[in-house]
Parts: structure tokens; C-alpha cells; sequence
């Protein structure tokens, strides 16, 4: 007869952050791209920079027509992180997008 397999310790992780909150890197991101892989999440966090959009994607009623985004950071996370991730948001925003 088999014996059942332990239960897998758990680790806990414990994040020590700087005392000073201005040692962390800040990047200011208003757009990100997301794309994945079967084992990987990528995000790509970009600025949407209006006034540099070339004077041929702006329309007669001044509307844009393609606006560039300058990625500035990436980060790969694994199915299971991106996973718990998107928990973790779900329970921040509850389960519905409200367009804000």
C-alpha cells in the first residue's frame, strides 16, 4: 500500500522594504501591453505620449488616429504568478470592470 504524499511545506515569504520609501525605483506607466506564452505572462508598461504623435495621425476634428506608446519596463511573471495576480486584482476591483 502507498503511502499518501505530504503536504508540501509552505514557504513564507517575508518582504523587507527599505525604510526609506524614496529608495524605490517609481515609474509612472498609463498603458500596458499584455501578451503570454504557455508558460509565461509579459507585461509591458509603456507611456502613451500624445505630443508625439506625428501631425499625419491627427485628424481635421483634431482626434488621433494612432498615438505611440514608449515601453519603458517589462515584467515576465509565470502562469501561476500572473494567476494570482489577476486574483488579487479581481478582489481589489471586484469581478466586473467598471470603465473608470
Amino acid at each position: 500500500m502507498l503511502d499518501a504524499m505530504p503536504e508540501p511545506k509552505q514557504t513564507q515569504i517575508s518582504t523587507q522594504y527599505p525604510p526609506d520609501p524614496t529608495a524605490f525605483k517609481t515609474v509612472y506607466s498609463n498603458h500596458v501591453n499584455i501578451s503570454h506564452l504557455p508558460e509565461e505572462v509579459y507585461l509591458d508598461f509603456c507611456n502613451i505620449e500624445i505630443q508625439a504623435a506625428a501631425p499625419s495621425d491627427v485628424q481635421k476634428d483634431g482626434m488621433l488616429t494612432k498615438v505611440p506608446a514608449i515601453p519603458h519596463t517589462r515584467v515576465i511573471l509565470s502562469r501561476a504568478h500572473a494567476k494570482r495576480l489577476a486574483w488579487v486584482l479581481q478582489q481589489a476591483f471586484g469581478q466586473q470592470p467598471t470603465g473608470e
